[in-house]
């Protein structure tokens, strides 16, 4: 790298990158951008300590190179924000091949979902840690364990959804957005009218975690300093109020049952609903 490549700000390189494809402006892309994969890896909170992080971390780079090879600067949207897409879809992919949970695990997880969908359906709210304990049968420790388990689970905003038979995420959303139709457009908004009413249903902690961790994009350890509990709690209680947001919109049929275990592709495109 030359002395006046690295004099310039993100917008001359970009600028000049898109006109010549410099490899070494592609580099000084990548290098000036790396401390979104080190963000992205904190940022998942739920169970780096199960996996290893430098793995998850060279994972996130090849969504950066990518990020930066398919980028265009001509569709007005911020390269921090698609870059960052790319490299959490990235790091999700291969996480989604490993196999995290066992398989008592996984069906302790299902029924515990499927018992939040039942009485939020019964009560009209979410219920408690308390109702859903003594309504799954199990004592508060082992439900504390089935929600550290679903926190291995529920890691992705990203993961596929499905609304009217249709498959989305919110990476469809940003890369897209301008390409919808104006039918597509209401029904995207009237999906995000229907998340806000759910999200308000929430107990306030639940909420305060989804804004802090979706719009603040604050990692799980900051939250637990901003909510005084462990990080590993912030993980349980960011897995119950992903469960219980899901809950809400399948009883209201905005959505049908999951493809994965993933909250609700939108909610972090909405700022303000705490």
């Amino acid at each position: 790298m030359d002395a006046t490549t690295s004099k310039m700000d993100t917008k001359q390189i970009w600028e000049r990158y898109d006109e010549t494809r410099d490899p070494e402006l592609r580099q000084e892309i990548i290098t000036r951008n790396m401390h979104l994969v080190r963000y992205a890896v904190e940022r998942l909170g739920f169970g780096v300590s199960y996996l290893d992080r430098e793995d998850l971390i060279s994972e996130g780079i090849i969504g950066l190179i990518d990020a930066v090879d398919r980028f265009d600067p001509k569709r007005g949207i911020q390269f921090v924000t698609y870059a960052t897409i790319r490299i959490r879809g990235q790091i999700l992919d291969a996480l989604r091949t490993r196999d995290l949970l066992p398989r008592s695990a996984r069906r302790r997880v299902k029924g515990m979902q499927e018992a939040v969908q039942t009485l939020v359906a019964t009560l009209g709210e979410p219920p408690t840690e308390e109702q859903l304990a003594e309504y799954m049968n199990v004592s508060a420790e082992q439900l504390q364990q089935t929600l550290c388990d679903a926190s291995l689970e529920i890691c992705s905003l990203d993961a596929p959804l499905v609304e009217d038979g249709e498959t989305f995420s919110l990476q469809n959303l940003i890369e897209a957005s301008e390409e919808f139709e104006p039918a597509e457009q209401q029904a995207r908004a009237e999906l995000h009218e229907e998340m806000r009413l759910a999200i308000r249903k929430l107990p306030e902690r639940q909420q305060l975690l989804l804004s802090l961790y979706y719009v603040e994009e604050l990692t799980m350890r900051e939250i637990g300093e901003v909510l005084s509990v462990s990080e590993s709690r912030v993980s349980q209680l960011h897995a119950q109020a992903v469960t219980n947001l899901r809950a809400l919109l399948e009883t209201a049929g905005y959505i049908e049952r999951p493809l994965v275990h993933a909250a609700p592709a939108p909610l972090a495109m909405m700022a303000g609903t705490a």
